[in-house]
């Protein structure tokens, strides 16, 4: 389920652009996580927005949460099978 949208065109664009849609849903999730919206993050994470995926300086969710004290926003990220920098560069 999308989340909803302001702008009316971005249904069309999303449905032609999956880069775009995954993107935004990155962004979203980082976005939450920083600002420490936990219903924001689990709205995402129900979702189905990845929650391992790491951001341009290779930081997933997870390590922005712990190194920004959200605890609540880290068991959301937890219960998600989040992973940290270090477990996700093993795979």
């Amino acid at each position: 389920m999308l989340p909803r949208l302001c702008c009316p065109l971005l249904p069309s664009l999303l449905a032609n652009s999956p880069q775009l849609f995954f993107y935004l849903y990155r962004a979203a999730l980082y976005a939450a996580v920083v600002k420490g919206h936990r219903s924001a993050t689990v709205r995402l994470v129900e979702a189905k927005a990845n929650v391992n995926i790491p951001n341009h300086k290779r930081v997933t969710p997870l390590m922005t949460a712990k190194a920004l004290g959200h605890d609540d926003i880290i068991r959301v990220l937890d219960q998600a099978d989040a992973k940290t920098w270090v477990e996700f560069s093993e795979k």
